[in-house]
């Protein structure tokens, strides 16, 4: 038998190769380019490009929907940060579109039910990598609060502070306050037990708390979380931690009634969501000293949280929305959106779906309740 002759695509014509190529998958990724480095990473967009023709915004801002069409009308997948979301005119006006990835977990500023009607998948990327960095966060801030670290720090360095313990003059200078209190032997009313929730449980008991539970969707994991109604919680917790999800349900979900409740030695965190507080109830709290601080890592009106009013309270910490984020958190996220838009351009549905009704009318193949 002769031997087989290898094809020399240098004698034939360019076009003819190329038209027997597959095309490539086309996906659009919207991280604008200030942060794209950072949020997804050299290796990911690598491992992204081996699997798609992938399509990166330009721009140093964050595209609408007439940037997202213009840039690419005809994208299979849309990965996009949290802060670029879809409206109904980029599923109506892309037929080729079978799913926006959002890499995290809020999904408020997608027309999901939009996206339902066109048949396109919405699909966050699993929360589990940042349990864990956002439960030590929530317990960091409990820590500073409880021992007033920060105030102590400040007149450290202001030079209102003596260092040796045993001097008057650092008694006569140290609030009632300032002293703090330890965690150990506290209560912690933790609302809303999902993952996060679940994780700052398992850190508050080793550290001895004693902690309540309120969620009326999850049962507690362990003995060692007690069920209660929110009310109770409210009244019982020395610290309030919520870790609910924002629905309209759980809007303002703690508000000037519910603060009304708590102790005024309570100590109120939040690294969920910042519209599940009443931001201003909670502000006039804290200034009239109705409870005795406040732990905050998200607003009720992010991104543009300048001018909220809980920024203006010496009680109260703050931090900008960085509860969840660590170098191997951000890694490990990118590389979940490479693995969920594999799986959706193998023709397979991903974890995670918001809209799994939009499964009957998804471009996909294989799905069945199994995948979801």
């Amino acid at each position: 038998m002769p031997p087989r002759r290898r094809m020399d695509r240098a004698r034939v014509p360019k076009s003819a190769w190329t038209e027997a190529l597959p095309a490539m998958r086309r996906v659009l990724l919207t991280h604008p380019k200030r942060d794209l480095e950072y949020f997804f990473g050299s290796d990911a967009l690598a491992s992204l490009r081996g699997i798609a023709d992938v399509i990166v915004n330009p721009s140093g801002r964050r595209l609408d929907d007439a940037g997202i069409l213009a840039l690419a009308p005809d994208c299979e997948v849309i990965v996009s940060e949290w802060w670029t979301g879809a409206g109904a005119a980029v599923f109506a006006a892309n037929t080729s579109l079978l799913a926006f990835v959002r890499c995290g977990v809020e999904i408020r500023n997608v027309d999901v039910e939009a996206a339902t009607r066109a048949g396109v998948l919405v699909v966050q990327t699993v929360p589990t990598p940042i349990a864990a960095p956002v439960a030590e966060h929530t317990i960091g801030l409990m820590i500073l609060l409880a021992r007033n670290i920060s105030s102590l720090h400040r007149r450290v360095v202001e030079g209102t502070l003596r260092m040796s313990f045993g001097d008057a003059v650092t008694r006569t200078h140290l609030e009632p306050e300032y002293p703090g209190f330890s965690l150990s032997g506290e209560c912690l009313g933790i609302i809303g037990l999902g993952d996060v929730g679940r994780a700052v449980a398992r850190l508050a008991n080793a550290l001895g708390m004693h902690v309540l539970a309120a969620d009326p969707y999850c049962s507690p994991a362990s003995a060692d979380v007690e069920p209660v109604e929110l009310d109770e919680l409210l009244r019982r917790a020395r610290i309030v931690s919520l870790h609910a999800r924002l629905t309209p349900a759980t809007r303002h979900l703690i508000g000037a009634a519910e603060i009304r409740k708590m102790r005024p030695d309570a100590i109120l965190i939040n690294t969920a969501r910042g519209a599940l507080v009443d931001n201003r109830a909670l502000a006039d709290a804290l200034r009239e000293r109705r409870i005795a601080g406040a732990g905050i890592d998200v607003f009720e009106d992010e991104p543009n949280f300048e001018d909220n009013p809980l920024l203006g309270c010496s009680n109260a910490i703050v931090t900008p929305h960085t509860a969840g984020l660590t170098k191997w958190g951000i890694h490990r996220q990118a590389e979940r959106c490479v693995e969920i838009v594999s799986r959706i351009l193998a023709g397979r549905p991903p974890e995670r779906i918001v809209n799994p009704e939009a499964l009957p009318r998804a471009r996909i193949n294989g799905h069945d309740a199994g995948d979801r």
